[in-house]
């Protein structure tokens, strides 16, 4: 996810990999990182179910999966279309660790922990409230009295990233 400018010459948001991308609006941007988040509880919760099962209660681990299994039927499922083209699967491995399986479009390009998943729910966060600053920083230098012209006003913007410490967004 990005800052990029949109085809009405604004700064917005887009979540984007390769040729897949998708422009969303702040309440969308909002509801993709519930749906981030959501995932990511999954996975610890499933794994938190397994490891109770396996190892506090000492159940086979056969057992401990189709538990799970089960459980994963009963949960409210993730908003998939909040996510898109992003997807993310929960899954716990046979040791217990929680991760989500990552795909885009469909295909699967990776995996995350549930700590990368919060990772770029946070950097959508605050990309979403630096949008509308970048806007008006734009608007200022390209406007009014001295202004510049628009292209070294938006290299200017987009130089702002290597001055702020944000979060980065994770890469599958």
């Amino acid at each position: 996810m990005c800052s990029e400018v949109t085809p009405e010459g604004r700064y917005g948001i887009v979540l984007s990999r390769g040729q897949t991308m998708r422009w969303l609006t702040y309440e969308e941007v909002l509801l993709h990182c519930t749906a981030t988040i959501a995932a990511a509880v999954c996975a610890e919760h499933d794994a938190a179910v397994f490891t109770q099962l396996t190892v506090k209660l000492e159940l086979p681990a056969d057992h401990a999966v189709a538990t799970v299994e089960d459980l994963r039927k009963r949960r409210p499922p993730v908003d998939r279309q909040a996510l898109q083209p992003l997807g993310l699967e929960p899954g716990i491995n046979m040791q217990g660790k929680p991760y989500l399986k990552v795909s885009i479009g469909g295909h699967k390009v990776g995996q995350w922990t549930p700590g990368d998943a919060r990772n770029h729910a946070m950097a959508c966060l605050e990309l979403a409230a630096a949008v509308p600053l970048d806007n008006a920083y734009f608007e200022w230098m390209t406007t009014g009295d001295g202004m510049i012209p628009s292209h070294v006003g938006r290299n200017i913007v987009g130089d702002l990233g290597s001055h702020l410490g944000r979060h980065k967004v994770v890469e599958a």
